[in-house]
């Protein structure tokens, strides 16, 4: 076979993140992944990070750090070829970790104010619940504003 039969597809890398079908697709996957990952960072911070006493607010920020950062790991799966480069990537999961604490955090002062008995140590309480979504959803926002802001500035 020559190279006039063979039929030619180019990938378009520039404009694919500019479809709203795609970015969809991307917080559809990375979504559930986050919660998973999430759910898992917390187990992490039952082992390893010390339980906070009243008043401990680094040990609760860690806390949320921690859930924020697994969450932003697993939304990365979603997410992971954004820019197809490593530097990309790296850049990626920094603004998902940010976009994750952010979220873990407002998660956490918005169910306090709304879930009886806020304990967010304990597994299976509504507002553990409650912060591990943030974290997820706060994770994916801002890969997808790091992905239409890029696609708009045309990288």
């Amino acid at each position: 076979m020559t190279d006039a039969n063979r039929k030619a597809f180019l990938y378009k890398t520039g404009t694919s993140e500019a479809s709203a079908a795609i970015l969809a697709v991307r917080i559809i996957v990375g979504l559930p992944i986050g919660l998973v990952a999430g759910f898992v960072g917390n187990i992490f911070n039952s082992i390893a990070v010390p339980s906070p006493v009243p008043g401990d607010i680094s040990a609760f920020l860690a806390r949320m750090a921690v859930i924020g950062a697994f969450a932003a790991t697993g939304a990365m799966i979603a997410w992971f070829n954004l820019f197809e480069s490593k530097r990309g990537a790296l850049l990626v999961w920094s603004v998902a970790v940010v976009g994750g604490v952010l979220g873990a955090l407002a998660a956490y002062y918005i169910g306090d104010r709304y879930i009886d008995h806020p304990d967010v140590y304990i597994l299976n309480q509504r507002l553990s619940q409650a912060v591990l979504f943030g974290a997820a959803l706060g994770a994916n926002v801002m890969s997808t504003v790091l992905a239409i802001a890029t696609s708009r500035l045309a990288r």
